[in-house]
């Protein structure tokens, strides 16, 4: 049976139900440099290759929808360390679900979910947010779930309440035995410890004006992990949103961390009991013609962050810069810096991850720059290429402090996706 004709079954099953799907994928190719492994000394010539199938479900009703991604992801790089000539598959799925119960009441459910390999070039698949430290090893055999639910109610026309809980898991998939690890002392595979979340939020929201809006936030957050170190966080944030002009608009929101060390491996007292956030952001047309777009963003934050490979919840600062130019409809050119470092008065030791246990200075700061370019030459296939930076550093105040594990890449991909609704590259997860 041809596909289209079930999905149009499907719709006739459940009248007023729309029934979509969508496939392609991406395919990439980069050259460049990096360290053969995340402790080696030199940045050394590589080659990669990553292949990202995808694939796309999509139910959708007046009152609710159901949207379904699967993107695996299969990466080579030469050299590798382990000298594989098979790819890294990473699997990557989500699943959303959003329902009008009735006018006033709605739920939303998230879920994401990453499982399988990874190189350590691209580990920002699998540890949420800017992951400064690497683990030393070849390849990391990882999988993190998460899942998060909302129920909103709208309390008048300027109101709105929103009550939040999910969890999730994060960990490596295998063990390591270090009694067998190669002569230059570095494991094949990582030993990271296993963490398991809980969390739970209140969000209030209100619309002050035409131009401003105002919200607060608050949670608990449950932290374990398997090395014993369980945290718990409470957080409350205020923010504030507020349109300047048609093409400039800001936010700036602040609050407090408290961190209680529910659980301790040793006895060493917590360092940052309470972390301070805040965050400031502007985006901004610089430029609008038919021919010519140019918008900017920039922004500067503090806040907590959850250490995946230390068990630490330690505050970091960093800050954003973005350029964006636009040749409509199919040229587009981005410009992106990041840099993050750990907020601490001094540098913090932790043991190395290799099995001789010796303490060093960890890497606290991240530089991070990427110039894409992508030309969109049909509805549902685009070109991208352009090049990546990435060089890691202990604390700024170390007396080592000096750049390493540089990694620069220049690369081209394809981007091909096609869907029943004719969205085609809208669909890309």
């Amino acid at each position: 049976m041809h596909v289209s004709t079930v999905f149009t079954a499907l719709s006739l099953m459940r009248p007023g139900v729309d029934v979509d799907v969508a496939a392609g994928g991406r395919t990439e190719v980069r050259g460049g440099v990096a360290p053969l492994y995340p402790g080696a000394s030199t940045s050394r010539p590589m080659a990669a290759v990553a292949l990202t199938p995808a694939f796309a479900f999509r139910l959708a009703s007046p009152r609710w929808s159901v949207l379904l991604r699967y993107h695996p992801r299969l990466f080579w790089r030469f050299p590798n360390r382990l000298d594989l000539d098979r790819p890294l598959v990473l699997h990557q799925a989500s699943g959303s679900y959003g329902h009008a119960l009735t006018r006033r009441w709605s739920l939303n459910v998230d879920t994401n979910a990453a499982i399988g390999e990874v190189d350590y070039t691209a580990l920002g698949l699998v540890f949420p947010g800017v992951q400064s430290t690497l683990p030393n090893t070849g390849v990391l055999s990882y999988a993190n779930i998460s899942a998060m639910g909302w129920l909103g109610v709208q309390l008048a026309r300027r109101h709105r309440l929103r009550f939040g809980g999910g969890g999730g898991r994060s960990g490596p998939l295998d063990y390591v035995d270090t009694s067998s690890d190669p002569e230059d002392g570095v494991p094949d595979r990582a030993v990271i410890p296993t963490q398991v979340r809980g969390n739970a939020a209140v969000e209030y929201m209100y619309a002050a004006s035409r131009r401003d809006d105002v919200q607060a936030t608050g949670g608990i957050t449950s932290i374990d992990f398997s090395t014993s170190q369980h945290y718990l966080v409470s957080s409350i944030v205020l923010g504030w949103a507020h349109r300047f002009s048609r093409t400039t608009d800001g936010v700036l929101r602040g609050g407090t961390w408290v961190v209680q060390l529910l659980e301790s491996r040793d006895d060493e007292p917590l360092k940052n009991p309470v972390i301070p956030v805040a965050d400031i952001g502007v985006r901004s047309q610089l430029h609008g013609s038919q021919r010519v777009r140019l918008s900017g963003t920039a922004g500067a934050s503090m806040t907590g962050y959850v250490d995946p490979i230390f068990a630490l919840v330690e505050p970091r600062a960093g800050g954003t810069l973005g350029l964006a130019l636009e040749f409509p409809p199919d040229w587009t050119a981005r410009v992106e810096a990041t840099m993050y470092t750990a907020a601490t008065a001094r540098p913090r030791t932790a043991p190395a991850l290799s099995p001789a246990g010796v303490a060093v200075l960890f890497d606290q700061t991240l530089f991070a720059a990427s110039l894409p370019i992508t030309w969109e030459f049909a509805k549902f296939a685009a070109l991208e290429f352009g090049a990546r930076f990435t060089a890691r550093a202990p604390h700024l105040r170390a007396d080592n402090w000096e750049l390493h594990r540089v990694e620069a890449w220049g690369y081209a991909a394809l981007i091909v996706m096609f869907g029943t609704d004719g969205r085609g590259l809208d669909w890309v997860p």
